[in-house]
């Protein structure tokens, strides 16, 4: 990891100071990271002057780097840098879900407490877990390691809401949050969304969808920059449109909504076995 400034970026990018248990490994973490963003070279004798400029309570309790000398002479496969950040964010989380588990557990056995205060406290506990992965995106957005971001799907995010939200107003924050996210990092952001039950109860053959389809359609209509969707013609078991054309094998894209450009439909090719899509090109048949 000293040598590697590519390794040591994979590593900041998914892990913070704070998911360390143990607080003196979290010391040593962040003078490792402050050297980096530093743009300063990586090593022990460094790492333990920047420790010490961090926090030297901290430092002189644990001995600095002496604490544990030996993190500095096993050697690791840099190549599972990705999967050991990971073993450390997923350690954290577990230990935060299951502090919230028992708090709510001891919440929930007090009976003079009200309920909707411990649902209140649930979603509190969910909500801090999820700014860290905002914050943790805005951190790789500066790296310039996310250019884009895909959310699937919209209704699944429950982070920004609260016991007194119903679902609308649920989606409305967790939609404007995103918003402000795109803007602020300056990237595209493409959010799926579920869709109402209203158009299978529509009554002509076609159903193509509208923005009224759209669950909690209004909020995401005044929020989205594009609403677009997919239609499958032939999934509705429609296989020649008007003119006779075969529509096996063909989708639309409909752009519903376009705050800075034209709405419309675009036909392409695509091939559900292999998951390709390409340009639609018409075929056209001499009349007998």
């Amino acid at each position: 990891m000293f040598a590697n400034a590519a390794v040591m970026s994979t590593v900041v990018e998914r892990v913070s100071a704070h998911m360390f248990e143990n607080e003196n490994l979290g010391l040593i973490f962040r003078g490792m990271v402050s050297l980096f963003n530093k743009g300063i070279g990586i090593d022990p004798l460094l790492i333990d002057r920047e420790m010490k400029l961090l926090d030297e309570e901290l430092y002189r309790k644990m001995g600095g780097l002496n604490y544990d000398m030996e993190l500095f002479t096993c050697v690791l496969d840099s190549s599972n840098v990705e999967e050991y950040a990971r073993l450390v964010k997923d350690d954290y989380l577990r230990r935060r879900l299951s502090a919230l588990y028992m708090t709510l557990m001891s919440s929930l056995g007090d009976t003079s407490k009200d309920i909707n205060l411990i649902v209140g406290l649930m979603y509190k506990g969910v909500d801090e877990l999820f700014n860290e992965d905002v914050t943790e995106t805005m951190l790789a957005i500066k790296r310039g390691k996310c250019d884009v971001l895909a959310i699937d799907y919209l209704q699944m995010i429950e982070g920004a809401s609260d016991a007194k939200d119903n679902q609308d107003t649920a989606i409305g924050k967790n939609i404007n949050m995103l918003k402000a996210l795109a803007v602020k990092g300056k990237i595209p952001i493409i959010v799926v969304s579920q869709m109402n039950r209203e158009i299978e109860r529509r009554g002509d053959k076609y159903k193509l969808p509208v923005l009224a389809d759209l669950r909690s359609s209004g909020v995401i209509e005044q929020t989205s920059d594009v609403v677009s969707f997919l239609y499958r013609p032939d999934r509705l078991g429609l296989t020649e449109d008007e003119d006779g054309s075969s529509l096996i094998g063909i989708s639309k894209l409909l752009v519903l909504k376009n705050r800075h450009g034209a709405i419309g439909q675009a036909r392409f090719h695509h091939n559900s076995s292999f998951t390709k899509l390409w340009d639609y090109i018409p075929f056209f048949h001499k009349k007998k």
